[in-house]
Parts: C-alpha cells; structure tokens; sequence
C-alpha cells in the first residue's frame, strides 16, 4: 500500500488515513527506518496532526500492529481444522493463508522487520495454542495413517507458512514470469495456492496402501488404544504393584491395552497409541537409567510425546518417590504431552480411574 485516499470524510477518518499511511510507510522501511514526516506527506496531512492522535512514533507504531494483530488473529480463527479429511482441511488451510498474505502484506513485512531487530512478532499466547491445535491434528493424522510417519509435525506448519511467504509480497508481474502463466492477479494467486497445496499434500500425505493400512488405527470400534510400559526393573519388590496396575488398565472395556517392557518400544511408541502410562520403580527417588534415556530420547524427537495423554505412576517410598514423579510430569508437559498429576496418598485406582476419563475426554 503505497498510496492513501483521504480526501472522502465518508470513507476514511483522518486518523484512520494515517494509520493506513504508517501502515505503508512502517512496512516499506521499518521502524528504526521511517520518519513522521513521511507518513505526514503520504497521508495529506499536517505532520502536527499526527501528532495530535499519536503522541510520538513509537505509539503510532504500536497502534499499526494492534490493528494488524487484530486482523490477523481473527482470521487464525477462522481457521480452525473441522472435520474428517485431512486432505480437505489442509487445502482449504493453505488457500486461505496464501489470500490472507496476499491481501494483507504488511504484517508480514513487519513482522520480518521486527525479526531483523530482535522480536518476535507472532510470539502471542493464543497463536502458539494454534499452532500446538495443529501439531496435534498433524500427530492425529499421522496415527491414522494419513500423514507420512516419517514427516516431522513439529516444522511441517512452518514449511508451510516459509513456502507461502516466498510469494506473498511478489508483484503480479513476477508470479506470472515464476508460474509462465498469465491472468488477473487473483488467478496467479491462486494457482500459487495450488502449487503449495500439491506439494504439501503429495510429500507428505502420500503414502503406499500397504504402508497406510499398517499405520491405521486397528478397527476395533469403541476402544481406545493404549500402551502400558513396565520396564524391567532391579526391584522386585515392587512388581506386584506394577502388575496390579496393569490389572486394573485391563478392567476398561474401551481401553485396548498394549503391554510394552522394552527400551525401543518406550523411545519409538505405535503411532496408533492415544494414551500410554509409565510404571516406574524407584526406591527412594532416584531416576532409572532406562527412564533417563527415554526422556533424552523424546527431548531429541518429540513428535514422540506431542500431544499424547501419558500416565506416570513412580512406585517408591513417599515423598522422593512423588517428587521423582513431579520431575517427570513437568517434562512431559514441556515437551508437548499430557500428564494428569499425582497428588500424595491418591491411591492407584483413584488415579488410573481419573487418567482413564483424561485419555477418554481425548481420544
């Protein structure tokens, strides 16, 4: 936007005329670059003017962001992941983000500004729930057997969006000399849109039928798969208690329980699972070698643990034992999974009965 109206009262307020023009102004030559004088001269008015609705520069600039901000949070909204065919969602996802960048350029301008210098424009509390909704949804499709395993869900959004901001500030021109195509603008954006789409949908969606039958959710209706690891342990003592556990898991109907005991099941778990519980002795609250390695191991890929409803039961002597298991559940949490927390004296099945409606509640 290089050129602001402001001469029809009906159509534009004088402050909005201005913050259309540092709107241009700021995205063209950033913060540190653009002077009030400028934005005065590309507005038509008064640089006094400017000054009368913005104090200084600094606030008309924030007052440029919230605006964008504002925009753009409504259409991350608007995009929510519904339904059942992934393929569709993500089509409509990427033509609906490659007309947002076309039609609005300048928050992305801003935004490379503000990387330029430090910031982190999009670094906002209800984006970074989007963005983890959709990681999720990538995990989702990928134990369905929709998305390719081999696929990491934790940058496959951020292609994405590095694929659509290539093109979103090219002039009409230059898409037509990259596709050799010709048309109105819109069409030019539009086939970027489908470009993008196919190469996303056809990298990483598609998958041999042998190897998508393999990965699919075994057609058990109603019930929820759900890995129980129990490692081998050097105290025996507790083995009863890990297989009244165990016992107690296999009681749901809904549950469809996986017994798992070893290390490389624990680092590369089904991608069909829902839920998982660790079973982990401990007798005063020293960390096993085995879980030490699992959890590097899930730091390293944590597309393992993303979005996954994990149990945690240390069986030890109170309260290292439940400090090892707070240690535990923390770094879950961080990495993207779902722990339900153990509070002191809860009891086994007071705790597995509650972690079963958690995996239900998201299943």
């Amino acid at each position: 936007m290089e050129h602001v109206e402001n001469g029809n009262k009906d159509q534009l307020t004088v402050q909005e005329t201005i913050l259309e023009a540092a709107e241009a102004v700021f995205s063209r030559k950033g913060y540190a670059g653009t002077r009030i004088s400028e934005i005065a001269k590309l507005a038509k008015v008064n640089q006094a003017l400017v000054h009368y609705y913005y104090e200084n520069k600094e606030k008309l600039y924030q007052a440029v962001l919230a605006l964008l901000i504002g925009k753009w949070q409504v259409h991350v909204q608007s995009t929510q992941w519904i339904g059942d065919n992934p393929r569709q969602i993500l089509r409509q996802f990427i033509h609906t983000h490659c007309a947002y960048h076309f039609r609005y350029p300048s928050l992305y301008k801003l935004a490379k500004w503000e990387e330029l210098e430090g910031r982190d424009l999009f670094a906002l509390p209800f984006f970074e729930i989007d963005v983890k909704e959709k990681i999720r949804a990538f995990i989702a499709w990928q134990r369905t057997g929709h998305l390719n395993p081999a696929v990491n869900v934790n940058t496959l959004l951020y292609l994405i969006w590095a694929m659509i901001q290539h093109f979103y500030s090219k002039s009409p021109e230059d898409l037509a000399y990259l596709l050799k195509s010709e048309g109105e603008p819109s069409k030019l954006q539009h086939e970027i849109a489908e470009q993008i789409t196919e190469i996303v949908l056809n990298g990483a969606f598609k998958l041999h039928d042998e190897k998508a039958s393999l990965l699919a959710v075994p057609p058990n209706e109603g019930s929820i798969p759900l890995s129980v690891w129990i490692p081998p342990t050097e105290l025996p003592e507790y083995g009863e208690a890990a297989e009244a556990i165990r016992d107690h898991l296999s009681k749901y109907q809904d549950l469809k329980v996986t017994h798992l005991t070893g290390v490389q099941q624990l680092k590369e778990p089904p991608l069909h699972i829902r839920g998982a519980v660790l079973i982990v002795p401990s007798r005063y609250g020293e960390m096993p070698d085995w879980l030490l390695e699992l959890l590097q191991e899930w730091t390293a890929n944590p597309a393992l643990i993303t979005g996954l409803c994990v149990g945690v039961w240390v069986i030890g002597v109170e309260p290292p034992s439940l400090l090892l298991q707070k240690i535990i559940e923390e770094h879950i949490n961080r990495l993207g999974g779902y722990t339900f927390p153990r509070t002191g004296g809860q009891l086994e099945h007071e705790y597995f009965k509650r972690f079963h409606i958690l995996v239900r509640s998201m299943a």
